[in-house]
């Protein structure tokens, strides 16, 4: 997309725990963090719900790098709780996009019936979802991954990919069949998420931070960013946002609302 994996590496820990709204972040080394994203076998959660690959992706010496855990079969479940209890501990933190409600209740679920006491628990967590809603919602039609993958970062995903939503049937064939060359897409899928994750991550705390110093900065993007500073009681960053916001330019029902809390 637009901006560079490395870019996340500029980001302070401080900044992140603010957007992220978890002082654990504060004092972590971000260069130690962990981008997961799961793909699963159902869309609701609960403990029948599998994670049938687990991606995560981290900063090495030689760059980044994109490990991809994958259940040829469902009985092989235990050994990938056992890599993955092995491997996860080296992370200082965990950033996903709707991780909180979804990817890591599922992963915690499998642990705990594996009797395996889960590595993630006590994890610093920037969910991404949360701060994309409060950020874009008024900026975008849409704040699913994807949308702000092409919308805000310029992503362009090729045509190995494949919808989420089907993402579940296409494994229930796989097990079916035997046919494993959907899965080529699906891991496809799971390797875009993550590689977006890190420059989403980077794209909001340095909207945060300062996006006085952005130049691609919308009206809309500076309303929802003085309301996000005026709920933290930063009332002097909120009127710079708000009056930025006018100036740029917003639709009559959004000019409304700016004047509104400006005053």
């Amino acid at each position: 997309g637009c901006l560079p994996l490395a870019a996340f590496l500029d980001v302070s820990a401080e900044i992140a725990a603010q957007v992220a709204q978890d002082g654990g972040l504060a004092g972590v080394d971000l260069r130690r963090a962990c981008f997961l994203d799961t793909e699963t076998t159902g869309l609701s959660g609960g403990t029948g719900t599998m994670a049938f690959v687990v991606g995560l992706g981290f900063f090495c010496d030689d760059g980044f790098r994109l490990r991809q855990y994958f259940l040829r079969d469902p009985g092989d479940e235990p050994a990938m709780i056992e890599a993955l209890a092995e491997f996860l501990p080296g992370f200082t933190a965990l950033v996903t996009f709707n991780g909180r409600g979804f990817d890591v209740p599922i992963l915690e679920n499998r642990f705990i019936l594996a009797r395996c006491p889960p590595p993630t628990t006590r994890l610093p967590h920037l969910d991404l979802l949360p701060p994309a809603r409060r950020l874009w919602h008024h900026a975008q039609p849409s704040c699913a991954l994807s949308a702000l993958e092409r919308e805000v970062l310029g992503v362009q995903r090729e045509q190995d990919d494949v919808p989420s939503g089907i993402i579940p049937f296409l494994y229930r064939d796989y097990l079916r069949t035997g046919d494993a060359r959907e899965m080529k897409r699906v891991l496809y899928h799971n390797g875009v998420d993550i590689l977006s994750l890190v420059t989403l991550a980077a794209r909001l705390c340095r909207l945060f931070a300062d996006p006085w110093g952005e130049s691609t900065v919308s009206g809309a993007e500076f309303y929802s960013l003085g309301c996000w500073y005026a709920a933290e009681g930063r009332s002097a960053e909120a009127e710079r946002a708000y009056r930025e916001a006018l100036r740029m330019g917003l639709t009559p029902g959004l000019r409304a609302k700016t004047l509104a809390a400006l005053g």
